[in-house]
Parts: C-alpha cells; sequence; structure tokens
C-alpha cells in the first residue's frame, strides 16, 4: 500500500465546513492530509485543531479515513466556575460511501468528502459529562460565589 503525504490538501472551504478532494487518489491507495481548524461550532478552541487524515479508498466507491485530532478547548469548571484548557487528543476512524448504507456512513459528495462535522462530533462525545479543571478543585470560593 502507497501512502502519500500532503499539507492541507482540501478542495474547498465554504463557511466553516471542511471538504477533501479524493478523486486522484487510486483504488487500494492512500494520502494523508494535514489540516487546522481555527474553529468549531458549538466548541471554544483555545489553539486551532491540529488534524491528520489518513483517506484510503478500498474501492471506488468508499473511503475510510483514520483521524488523528490533538488541540485544546477553553471549558469552565463545573466546580468553580474557573475557565481552564482541555486537551484533545482523539483517534477515530469514519467510513464514507458514495452511496451510504447505514447511519454510520457518511457520503462522498462529488467525489469530496467533509470532514468538519465528523470531527466535530466524535469530540463531543468524548469530552468529559463533568468539566473539572483539577482533581482537587475545591469548588467556588467565597468571593466567587458572591
Amino acid at each position: 500500500m502507497k501512502t502519500n503525504i500532503f499539507s492541507a490538501i482540501i478542495a474547498h472551504e465554504d463557511m466553516s465546513n471542511t471538504y477533501l478532494a479524493i478523486a486522484q487518489i487510486p483504488v487500494g491507495e492512500s494520502k494523508t492530509f494535514n489540516l487546522r481548524l481555527e474553529s468549531l461550532q458549538d466548541l471554544d478552541l483555545t489553539t486551532p485543531l491540529d488534524v491528520c487524515a489518513e483517506v484510503f479508498i478500498p474501492s471506488y466507491k468508499s473511503a475510510v479515513v483514520s483521524f488523528k485530532i490533538n488541540g485544546k478547548i477553553k471549558f469552565e469548571c463545573d466546580k468553580c466556575l474557573n475557565k481552564f484548557e482541555y486537551p484533545i487528543d482523539i483517534n477515530f476512524r469514519a467510513n464514507f460511501e458514495s452511496s451510504p448504507q447505514t447511519d454510520d456512513d457518511l457520503p462522498i459528495v462529488n467525489n469530496q468528502i467533509e470532514v468538519t462535522e465528523p470531527i466535530r462530533q466524535e469530540i463531543i462525545v468524548n469530552l468529559p459529562m463533568k468539566r473539572i479543571c483539577k482533581k482537587t478543585c475545591a469548588g467556588v470560593s467565597e468571593s466567587k460565589g458572591d
């Protein structure tokens, strides 16, 4: 299997979505796209997200993308209400099909795949339910609660 590395070969960005052009990747080969996402809907990024997306083409109708995402999100601590940075380090795979058969398959449209939404959703499902700045957080202080 041959792997090519490309820096941000993006078909285009419209509004807040990022599309990867996959038409030039031969069946049985892969390309690696290195992206920096400056913002994502509903997430307060403190640094751009570094995304490595390895796109493998198993057939002319499908693509399997392995994502590696790194960055930081700003949260408010659920206990003390102070702002803090939460590190993001997530790896996941997504399947793209020109004719999606299941709810888990994402569409390939005009030989492009939209990667912003699956990245955003994967980050959200991996966030902690309770957002605590540190294990020893004592909670809201007297002066903070006024």
